[in-house]
């Protein structure tokens, strides 16, 4: 892990209002379509069952 370049990320996303608006943005919509609780626990279930998980 580079703390050098996670502190540089830190101070860019404080300094330009519009690229941490956009990523804002992108971050919640990854973590309400991809990291819903509910889908986690469906894959979980079916790697720990070895069912196929049905598709939406």
């Amino acid at each position: 892990f580079d703390f050098n370049e996670f502190s540089e990320n830190i101070l860019y996303l404080l300094t330009n209002p519009d690229a941490y608006q956009i990523l804002s943005q992108e971050a919640l919509h990854l973590i309400n379509e991809e990291w819903d609780w509910d889908k986690q626990a469906q894959k979980i279930f079916h790697q720990l069952t070895g069912d196929t998980p049905i598709k939406d």
